[in-house]
């Protein structure tokens, strides 16, 4: 490279510019050439100023060295061409044509009929004629062509409209800290800012620093070195980790089925069980005809009207991989014991032969007892069910134990699993796929067979805080912040048509009024904030189109539920963000609220315990506050960060970003309650939102069949209470067309 500079250099090339990211060649071209005054070096694209601003830097540079448009050599005057047919380039520096001087206009100024000084636009104004600018382009485009234009964040066309959004009906929360993963207590606590993250143990941190990790050390200027880690001291401490979660004790899942489901299923599991309670959707126990005409219970599932209608979508980003480790863990635990005892037994044969001391021969005897009584205490057995917990099933499980039978899938996009969930959730409905969508998400990756591997990778890639002291590492949107903290958590959430909220006599917590899913197609770990603004512009635009809302009038009504995992500045989330915010919002981007979660919980991952914050605020007008925050970061402007308490918010703004260039993004409008006024944290449930009596209770009679029935909640199940076969039969919901079987061949 350096070699090919000085030939360029010989052959008479003064100026250099770097075409890519950030600024490596061009310091290098600085390095070798930059003691000659007459070469510029430059770049054009750096994520510390931005690719605007940095481009124009670069255009600014060539006009220096010469290469701009000045006044025109008049012996090429006419032509402007060389003999050789290129355009001619001035050897130095051109000079720039003086401005023809304009006549006066003889339009006056409505101020005192004289010239007014012109006033620099605001950024309402900026943004408003950008948007002008950017409808006339595609109106041309689509005159031009003849075809609709393609649409910025690459989703498609906007959905069918409906007469009404769908909504929201419950939500269910599991997260880290305490005794237990799930528990009444976990949205009060998210809501009201508790401390989640705890220290890792010391074992766990060992088996990181044993990892021999090389890690990405990250500068302010942007660059960054690597340097190999062999010290507990430069490893993570800090993490968001589960308490007990038991699906037969807590939930009444059968317990001979839990040992086939992987932990991410179990976590799902528990909060889909939470939400549908939350909705008021029960499970009703369904019976089965005998042999001589009887009917004998069979099990609890959803009622008969539902099932065929209820959709479910499993969201993880690591579904499947704590039970593969668990089962490979025990395999190498019982291989390294059986070597082990086979280099004891050699050594005491070689012992023998040598006529070794009787000591050593009793201490190598008693070390063999050792080794095979282990063995035999815990022998390793291959697990039957590990193909059932190291594939993705958690859809599978989830409809299997509830009996959904409508459209069922999992979806993976990293750290935005959930919130795209929301948006394929809402496409099913509004196509007629099915009536409602359970959604439900879980990971952990602090668990103890994944933590010191998903932390070293984080570590590895420069992503993670070494910190002991969690008020110095989670500091969303802090000027310190560094790196993120590892977390787990559970979420689920019920999506439905509002008519089928209406038909139990349930009012909705929020309205869906927009869905964005898209890939920037830009890096493995990082953001694309150009792209990510358009994402954003893309759903509130909709929404605005669809249901007349106005983006500078809701906004200090609304909740941003950022992404933000405080990873360090350059690069990180917290600029992309905010960056979006005040490209759709304008001025206005300063009265909308953020919240955080990350900084009590760690990151979750594919967990969308963000998702159903934005819910609950909703519904509770409660906003947990940024934790941790003590230095205002310049380059974020003015943010109004929540210091938790009641807020007047109506709308809910949520993005989820994840690895791969995955972005996604929802925008929900709370119903309120007829009284006007919001529950408690510790109230809150689908009798709080029971705002018909009488359908409700028609409801219940039409999908059971019976006269009275009554409600109950066992382990945290909401049920139907059994009173036997129903005299009446239930309510039957649509059934796919049967469609006779034809022969199929191949050929």
């Amino acid at each position: 490279f350096v070699k090919g500079l000085q030939t360029l250099y010989e052959a008479g090339c003064r100026v250099f510019v770097e075409i890519g990211p950030k600024k490596a060649l061009q310091g290098l071209a600085d390095n070798v050439l930059g003691d000659d005054a007459t070469v510029s070096t430059l770049f054009t694209n750096h994520p510390k100023l931005g690719d605007v601003v940095t481009f124009n830097h670069a255009l600014c540079g060539l006009y220096a060295a010469g290469h701009g448009i000045g006044a025109k050599d008049e012996s090429q005057a006419g032509s402007g061409r060389s003999e050789t047919g290129g355009q001619t380039l001035a050897a130095g520096p051109q000079t720039l044509a003086e401005p023809p001087v304009e006549p006066e206009s003889s339009v006056k100024s409505p101020v005192s009929g004289s010239h007014a000084a012109t006033a620099p636009p605001s950024e309402d104004a900026i943004n408003e004629l950008g948007h002008v600018f950017a409808d006339f382009l595609a109106k041309g485009y689509e005159i031009f062509s003849g075809q609709p234009r393609p649409r910025a964040s690459g989703s498609g066309p906007d959905p069918i409209t409906t007469e009404q959004p769908v909504v929201v009906t419950g939500a269910g929360l599991g997260l880290p800290g305490g005794d237990r993963v799930f528990g009444d207590d976990k949205v009060p606590s998210l809501l009201g800012g508790e401390q989640l993250i705890d220290t890792i143990p010391v074992k766990y941190r060992q088996r990181v620093t044993d990892k021999k990790i090389t890690r990405l050390v990250k500068s302010e200027a942007g660059g960054g070195h690597f340097e190999t880690i062999d010290s507990q001291a430069d490893v993570i401490k800090l993490a968001g980790r589960a308490g007990k979660i038991d699906l037969a004790e807590e939930f009444g899942f059968p317990a001979d089925r839990i040992a086939a489901l992987d932990q991410a299923s179990k976590l799902a599991i528990g909060a889909g069980i939470d939400a549908l309670r939350d909705a008021g959707i029960p499970l009703v126990m369904h019976y089965k005809d005998t042999t001589t005409g009887s009917k004998l219970p069979d099990r609890w599932l959803l009622p008969e009207a539902y099932r065929d209608t209820t959709g479910v979508i499993f969201a993880s980003a690591f579904p499947g991989l704590d039970g593969t480790m668990e089962e490979v863990e025990k395999f190498y635990e019982a291989e390294i014991v059986k070597q082990r005892l086979d280099d004891y037994r050699t050594l005491q044969a070689r012992l023998a032969e040598l006529g070794g001391s009787d000591l050593l021969a009793e201490e190598l005897q008693h070390r063999i007892h050792e080794l095979e009584h282990q063995l035999e205490m815990n022998p390793y057995v291959f697990n039957r069910r590990f193909l059932f917990q190291c594939v993705s099933m958690g859809h599978a499980q989830m409809a299997e134990y509830i009996g959904a039978r409508g459209p069922n899938t999992q979806l993976n996009a990293a750290c935005a699993s959930t919130t795209q969930a929301v948006a394929v959730a809402e496409d099913w409905i509004r196509t007629g796929r099915c009536e409602r969508v359970l959604i439900v998400s879980g990971d952990d990756v602090t668990s103890d067979h994944l933590l010191e591997w998903i932390g070293s990778g984080f570590l590895a890639v420069g992503a993670a805080a070494t910190d002991e002291i969690v008020e110095e590492a989670a500091v969303p949107f802090d000027r310190r912040r560094h790196g993120m903290i590892l977390g787990m958590g559970a979420a689920a959430i019920v999506v439905e048509k509002a008519a089928g909220a209406a038909e139990r006599g349930i009012q909705p917590i929020a309205e869906v009024l927009s869905t964005e899913t898209a890939n920037s197609a830009f890096h493995g770990s990082r953001l694309d904030p150009s792209h990510i603004r358009f994402v954003m512009e893309d759903l509130i635009a909709k929404a605005e189109r669809q249901w007349g809302i106005d983006r500078h009038e809701i906004a200090a009504k609304t909740v941003f539920v950022s992404h933000e995992t405080y990873t360090p500045a350059r690069g990180g989330s917290a600029q992309a963000e905010v960056d979006a915010l005040r490209f759709v919002f304008g001025d206005s981007a300063d009265h909308i609220i953020v919240a955080n979660t990350k900084g009590y919980t760690g990151h979750a991952m594919g967990v969308g315990v963000e998702d159903v914050l934005a819910i609950k605020a909703l519904e509770t007008g409660i906003v947990p506050p940024v934790p941790n925050f003590k230095e205002a970061d310049p380059d974020l402007g003015n943010l109004h960060l929540s210091q938790g308490g009641s807020y007047p918010i109506e709308y809910g703004l949520r993005l989820g970003a994840g690895f791969g260039s995955q972005i996604s993004m929802t925008l929900y409008r709370h119903v309120p309650a007829l009284t006007g006024m919001h529950p408690e944290p510790d109230e809150l449930g689908y009798e709080t939102r029971l705002v018909d009596a009488a359908r409700w209770q028609q409801w219940l009679a039409d999908v059971t069949g019976h006269a009275e029935p009554d409600i109950e909640i066992e382990r945290r199940t909401l049920r139907v209470a059994d009173q036997g076969p129903p005299a009446e039969a239930p309510q039957v919901g649509r059934r796919r067309p049967l469609v006779a079987p034809q022969a199929s061949g191949i050929g």
